[in-house]
């Protein structure tokens, strides 16, 4: 089973419009807290959402399937089940590893197998237990120079379990991305960040804090912060003791920004969502 892991919403209708000329594509998110879905009609999004009872899913991972999957048939089941719809899902980015690899240009003669075969390398998970993606990190590659990768790695249980659930829902999986590769993309369509510069974003949300670090509105890493790893956290976090961890957070990726690739990044976008 494969799955593509960078979606593009644009190439993925035309792929399924060839195999299903009537079939739309909905967006679904599952978070530990929610269900999100989006669907665009006649040009407007249409939005739901409906809350998860806590042990359904759990740092990104399923942990209940039978719930999952009722709850599936409950909230989309009526509208898109029966294979109504292709699905896009977004899964939580605390369960998955980014990396960046860069290439000598000589690999440009066979991009595709060069990745492939340099982004398993350096995979933080053990060989036959994930799933990987990559996509070329368009930055200011000079022409000779080498090619900047971006490497995503997913546990297959997690998303085997995902799609586990959408099989016994009864509902057509046909691509998975997580939470940060989806909002990078929203910034820059909502013209939030610009070409060329270099961002952290901070995403706030019931589950906990993800760091991203963007450049030329693409996704260079990304870190995520549970409110249990917080110092002093537990049922409930203090402000200062956020706000201090958040600065350490901050100051950490600006460093590593620094190192990898030069220069400081002056720009912060904060976002919160569920809270």
């Amino acid at each position: 089973m494969k799955f593509s892991i960078f979606s593009a919403s644009r190439r993925i209708q035309s792929l399924v419009n060839k195999i299903y000329p009537e079939l739309p594509i909905v967006g679904l998110e599952i978070s530990d807290s929610a269900i999100h879905l989006a669907e665009l009609k006649k040009g407007s999004p249409i939005i739901r959402a409906n809350l998860l009872p806590p042990g359904i899913v759990e740092g990104g991972r399923v942990k209940n399937k039978d719930k999952l999957v009722s709850l599936l048939r409950e909230f989309v089941g009526a509208s898109y089940g029966g294979r109504k719809a292709g699905f896009v899902l977004t899964i939580p980015s605390s369960g998955v590893f980014v990396q960046t690899v860069n290439l000598p240009a000589i690999a440009l003669r066979n991009l595709d197998e060069a990745a492939e075969l340099n982004v398993r390398m350096v995979s933080p998970l053990r060989r036959g237990e994930f799933y990987c993606d990559w996509q070329r990190v368009r930055r200011d590659e000079a022409e000779g120079g080498p090619i900047e990768l971006l490497g995503v790695f997913v546990s297959r249980e997690t998303i085997d379990s995902f799609a586990d659930c959408f099989r016994a829902a009864d509902l057509s999986l046909v691509a998975i991305e997580f939470t940060s590769l989806s909002l990078v993309r929203l910034l820059a369509n909502k013209k939030f960040t610009q070409p060329m510069k270099p961002y952290l974003v901070a995403e706030i949300r019931p589950e906990g804090t993800t760091f991203m670090l963007v450049f030329n509105n693409q996704l260079l890493f990304h870190s995520f912060h549970g409110w249990g790893s917080v110092p002093g956290g537990g049922s409930a976090v203090k402000l200062a003791d956020f706000l201090a961890d958040l600065t350490g957070e901050i100051n950490n990726i600006s460093n590593f920004y620094l190192a990898h690739w030069g220069g400081a990044v002056n720009d912060l976008i904060f976002i919160s969502s569920g809270l």
